[in-house]
């Protein structure tokens, strides 16, 4: 039986619209001010002086050859991913995309599938609505522990692949270190297992460490990024990397919807050829840097040892004492927006709640953290 349910993300979107809010932390867009508005108001009238009627064709299969090439030749290198000659990139709308076309692909109904815990809900939520058994995994400050995993692995669970988001992790903030990255790449060869990474946060991250796709010898990481961070979600454009035969496999399925639109994929092609992107990554990596240091500074002063330190990324989680989506409607009553964490844990469910620093101004962050002490303690 299909499960149909909101996200905690949605949720609080749906009740808070056409009401008033100052302190939004639980958006996951970016920055408004970082968006490049009047370089793609040039780009989009330069496509349409260069392709005219065919910028608004039909997309073709797996993405416009324009757009995939300038993947790989402008983009790839800078945020450090690597394509190897057997693999190919495939165009989707945005990184949820392409997670629900490789869950249609790769999940048959009663399949086990790895995850984090806590994890990503609206990325775990096509795998589940498929039919797979979500088993967790506890992250700490140095990703996924592998060892445990290596532990159910030898007792005999046979997953069906492992998904993650091993940088800038959705909802800690966490980064996984090297030495679990190999050991994670090691126990898949050993045990034959397909790694999803999902890593839409790289683009506007400091330093971030390598990918688990350019340490990948064998073919096994699925790669799936996303333009969402880095320019505008409302582009809707990501890519999967993987290897030929499942390649072929998501764009027969991309097909069914022509859900990314060729215009915006010649769009962010142009964008690419144009070399926007080091700049932009460079000035988006030091403002959400900048908002991060203050969040700390809040949450240090307000909720000391009760949240998660974020190395990168836009999110962390707040661990507090009662289920929080019985204060939404207090929050929202004060201007205020989070979202409730709680069913981001797989396995073991801890009351949490989930701070974004995307969409807010960094003016509002230290106010905004004050106000949500208030309505916990009251």
């Amino acid at each position: 039986m299909k499960i149909f349910e909101w996200s905690p993300i949605e949720y609080v979107s749906m009740i808070s619209r056409d009401r008033e809010i100052e302190y939004n932390f639980a958006s996951g867009s970016p920055d408004p001010s970082l968006i490049p508005v009047k370089e793609f108001e040039k780009i989009f009238q330069e496509v349409i002086e260069e392709y005219g009627y065919r910028a608004f064709l039909y997309p073709g299969a797996g993405g416009s050859s324009e757009l995939v090439r300038n993947i790989e030749k402008y983009y790839l290198d800078k945020i450090g991913v690597s394509l190897r000659s057997d693999e190919e990139i495939v165009i989707v709308s945005g990184a949820q995309h392409g997670i629900k076309i490789l869950s249609q692909i790769l999940v048959e109904k009663g399949d086990i599938v790895i995850v984090e815990n806590p994890t990503f809900w609206e990325g775990v939520y096509p795998i589940r609505f498929h039919g797979a058994s979500l088993r967790g995994v506890s992250i700490d400050e140095e990703g996924l522990d592998t060892y445990y995993l290596e532990k159910i692995l030898r007792e005999g669970l046979k997953p069906r692949f492992i998904y993650l988001n091993p940088t800038c992790h959705n909802p800690t903030g966490y980064v996984m270190s090297i030495d679990r990255r190999r050991h994670l790449l090691e126990i898949a060869e050993r045990y034959d297992l397909y790694v999803v990474e999902d890593d839409p946060y790289r683009p506007v991250s400091k330093d971030p460490p390598p990918s688990l796709k350019s340490m990948d010898r064998s073919g096994r990481v699925i790669y799936i990024g996303s333009m969402s961070k880095i320019f505008a979600p409302g582009l809707r454009i990501g890519f999967v990397i993987t290897n030929k035969d499942l390649a072929e496999k998501i764009k027969i399925l991309e097909q069914h919807d022509f859900s990314t639109s060729t215009f915006l994929q010649l769009a962010m092609s142009k964008a690419l050829e144009k070399n926007i992107t080091e700049a932009l990554m460079k000035r988006c990596s030091e403002h959400y840097d900048m908002k991060r240091k203050i969040l700390l500074e809040a949450l240090e002063r307000y909720f000391p040892e009760r949240y998660t330190r974020p190395v990168c990324g836009f999110f962390n989680l707040i661990y507090v004492d009662k289920d929080p989506e019985i204060y939404v409607e207090k929050a929202i009553e004060r201007r205020l927006l989070y979202v409730p964490a709680t069913r981001f844990f797989v396995e073991n469910p801890v009351y949490s709640i989930r701070i974004g620093i995307g969409l807010i101004s960094s003016e509002k962050i230290f106010d905004g953290i004050k106000v949500l002490r208030e309505i916990f303690e009251k």
